[in-house]
């Protein structure tokens, strides 16, 4: 398998272990649209790649666990990733795409708090949960609502 030669020379690159679980997600869900669960996250790639970095790997390695363990209820995770830069105007644009996808059920990020700030009323608004790793703003626990899509 092509991720399997790629991790060989990258052993520590998320993406490649991200898109190898993803690639397995797929397959199953195949003929089967409930058979995944999706998650995205948000990270400066482009202005902070190391941060990025690290974040993609805790959800790289969270997403693997899962994927050996048979997923969660049987449902194995998909994985999207997106830059927002750090920027709170391309944060609210990721925001609103992630919010328009129904599959996306969580999103991880984003990493500064002006980010954050962005994004949060419209999870908020469209009920989707998001989890920041790294953003200190106290503003944020502001915002919290019962979430539809996850039956939280």
């Amino acid at each position: 398998m092509a991720f399997n030669a790629a991790r060989a020379i990258e052993k520590n690159d998320p993406e490649i272990l991200i898109y190898k679980n993803n690639a397995r997600a797929m397959a199953r869900a195949e003929g089967n649209p409930n058979a995944s669960i999706t998650l995205a996250v948000s990270v400066p790639i482009s202005t902070n790649p190391n941060v990025a970095q690290e974040i993609l790997h805790g959800v790289a390695h969270a997403q693997d666990e899962k994927t050996a363990q048979d997923g969660i209820g049987g449902k194995l995770i998909q994985v999207t990733i997106a830059d927002d830069s750090n920027d709170a105007n391309v944060a609210t644009r990721i925001a609103t795409a992630f919010a328009d996808d129904p599959q996306i059920l969580v999103v991880v990020g984003h990493n500064a708090s002006d980010a954050s700030l962005a994004a949060a009323p419209i999870y908020e608004e469209r009920k989707l949960v998001m989890i920041s790793p790294s953003s200190s703003a106290n503003r944020l626990t502001n915002f919290g609502v019962r979430n539809r899509r996850c039956g939280m």
